[in-house]
């Protein structure tokens, strides 16, 4: 898990566990939530007795993965510590090949950059992390247990797929365009100045809102989701509508910042109560995701 591989989101707002569920042949309830920079994850197993939680600054998943992880290890499932892994070093020319943004099957970015001969790879809204090279094609990160696997060189030399691999799941990813990585890139800068003058991103009220009525009807647009969030509500919908309209009438909506990783932050009243938004949006203007709890 490289922060946010995957889009792990958080979108209740009342704290909505999820049903209880087999989590490796044992009885599990489980429940994450989060905000952000924060996000933590807990696992009971009744039939087992063990419970374990696992809070976190790394957003998305990775207080998941360590839950399950540690959970093995208290009921003798035979989990193994990471492997230690050896780096070797790789000429700066070489490590300029892997440069770019590759698409995964979820939509999101990972994008690969080069920064004083350090590898740094970046997933969506996260923050960067170096990768440090075993072969001339695997790179792994030491903050978690994962790798990343560069193959199909095109003409040029460089690799056309990366694919993660992490809890014996394999997923690809295609690299985009140099067109399509230039993109990505001046949004990242186009943010660091967002961030940096606090300025809510174009669109982002109008899609909160937007979000607010689809919610308030149980008629979400999955359309203008991102692949991850439209699962998400999905799962959710009753849960949310539920929570939405126990609030009442909607009565304003107030930008207040831009967090660091990304978000605009919107404090939402309601006649019954107030929430805080926070809502990413992507490249081609759909919501990437979100996260709110009530204040």
């Amino acid at each position: 898990m490289i922060r946010r591989i995957g889009i792990t989101l958080f979108l209740a707002a009342a704290g909505l566990a999820r049903d209880a569920s087999r989590m490796d042949q044992h009885k599990a309830i489980d429940h994450g939530g989060g905000v952000e920079g924060f996000n933590a994850f807990l696992a009971s197993y009744p039939e087992d007795k063990p419970a374990v939680v696992s809070p976190d600054n790394l957003t998305g998943n990775a207080p998941q993965q360590k839950v399950t992880h540690l959970a093995q290890l208290a009921l003798g499932d035979g989990a193994e510590p990471q492997t230690e892994r050896k780096e070797i070093t790789l000429d700066p020319k070489v490590l300029a090949r892997y440069v770019g943004a590759y698409q995964m099957a979820s939509g999101a970015n990972m994008v690969i950059t080069l920064e004083n001969n350090q590898l740094m790879s970046k997933l969506g809204n996260q923050n960067a992390i170096p990768i440090f090279p075993e072969s001339r094609t695997m790179f792994f990160p030491k903050v978690v247990d994962a790798e990343l696997e560069f193959t199909k060189d095109d003409d040029q030399g460089r690799p056309t797929e990366m694919t993660l691999h992490q809890n014996g799941r394999d997923m690809p990813a295609k690299r985009l365009s140099d067109a399509e990585f230039q993109k990505i890139l001046d949004a990242a800068a186009a943010f660091a100045k967002r961030f940096k003058d606090q300025t809510a991103a174009p669109g982002s009220e109008a899609a909160l809102r937007r979000m607010i009525e689809e919610l308030q009807a149980g008629k979400p647009n999955y359309d203008q989701m991102s692949a991850g969030l439209a699962q998400a509500t999905r799962q959710q919908l009753p849960q949310l509508q539920s929570t939405i309209n126990g609030l009442g009438a909607l009565q304003s909506v107030k930008f207040t910042g831009v967090g660091p990783g990304g978000a605009d932050i919107y404090q939402i009243k309601f006649e019954k109560g107030t929430l805080e938004y926070r809502i990413w949006l992507g490249l081609d203007g759909k919501v990437e995701s979100a996260n709110v709890h009530p204040i």
